[in-house]
């Protein structure tokens, strides 16, 4: 990527956050502090005569036209100038948000974290759900054929609206962490005939018939909800990436390269994106994705694509703010 494909990306940023300035447009700027700096940089560069124009020229052009329009352009690009002049860096805030079912949910926390509490958010039947929860704890005991007996048993019972396809995926799971993997994949297409929709018998399915199924039980290989991205990241910039309950604090992803793991979902979740550099050398998001898929754990890498949940950045339920920063990015 050269450099006027990283002015064009900050272009259409410092356009948005100027629409704000000039009150014309969507807010975009997240504080009273980046406002300022934008505001002093725009009346530093551009005098009274010429803010007018522009304004004026922002009430009969929007959208991608307004990239386009000679003047716009123009005192944008002073304004970015400015903005280099007194070392002012950007921050942007690209957040979409990501819905899963409450069941699938529960599932796959539990078959990450192998935490008996991420069960309870099930809804079961008292007979089934005294049988799941025995067969939790037992997986946390690493007594995995005690659990497969708990699991088994709750889909007989299989009560609630949750029971009979949960406890199937439950079975099978704990089957395949005994080793049965062949049992493990007679209750996958059981959970699968009863809801073709429910994702983490899939899951369980892909380990059990892994040609290197034992590596899953091992640790080294996993099935995990995990982001990648594709991104020209200048030296001088950064890209992070959080993740958590839509509404609540995110939580940083971590991982090797650009493929980071995501080891708990939210019924309604979102994922943030934050790119940070210099007007001139700023991060280009080229694309992204929340997948599910099988992972080696220890390197981070993917190895498949087994179901897309998000894709992007061009998508459904986005939102992107700005932010401005005086401090020259990286002395910090």
């Amino acid at each position: 990527m050269n450099t006027n494909d990283h002015q064009q990306t900050t272009r259409t940023f410092v356009l948005n956050a100027l629409k704000d300035i000039v009150g014309r447009g969507p807010s975009v700027i997240t504080d009273d502090r980046s406002e300022s700096l934008l505001r002093e940089a725009y009346d530093r560069a551009i005098e009274p005569e010429r803010q007018e124009l522009f304004t004026r020229q922002l009430r009969y052009t929007n959208g991608d036209s307004a990239v386009n329009s000679t003047l716009l352009m123009t005192v944008v690009d002073e304004v970015l100038a400015e903005l280099v002049n007194q070392s002012v860096s950007i921050h942007l805030n690209h957040t979409v948000s990501a819905s899963f079912r409450k069941r699938e949910t529960a599932l796959y926390n539990f078959i990450v974290a192998h935490e008996p509490g991420e069960l309870k958010n099930l809804t079961l039947g008292a007979k089934s759900a005294s049988y799941v929860h025995d067969g939790a704890r037992a997986i946390r005991a690493n007594n995995f054929e005690r659990a497969t007996r708990n699991f088994e048993r709750a889909t007989e019972e299989s009560g609630g609206d949750d029971g009979a396809v949960a406890s199937r995926v439950l079975a099978a799971y704990a089957n395949h962490l005994r080793g049965a993997d062949a049992v493990a994949i007679d209750y996958v297409e059981e959970a699968l005939h009863l809801d073709t929709r429910t994702w983490t018998a899939k899951a369980v399915g892909l380990a059990a018939d892994h040609r290197f199924s034992n590596q899953f039980r091992e640790g080294k290989l996993g099935i995990r909800v995990y982001l990648r991205w594709t991104a020209d990241v200048p030296r001088e910039g950064e890209m992070t990436a959080t993740f958590g309950p839509k509404g609540g604090e995110l939580t940083p992803l971590v991982g090797m390269g650009d493929c980071m793991p995501i080891d708990r979902l939210h019924p309604e979740s979102e994922l943030r994106l934050r790119l940070c550099g210099s007007p001139t050398r700023f991060p280009f998001l080229q694309s992204y994705y929340l997948a599910l898929g099988v992972i080696d754990l220890e390197v981070c890498e993917p190895w498949s694509v087994e179901r897309i949940f998000l894709d992007g950045p061009v998508t459904d339920g986005v939102s992107e703010t700005i932010e401005f920063d005086d401090c020259h990015y990286g002395s910090s």
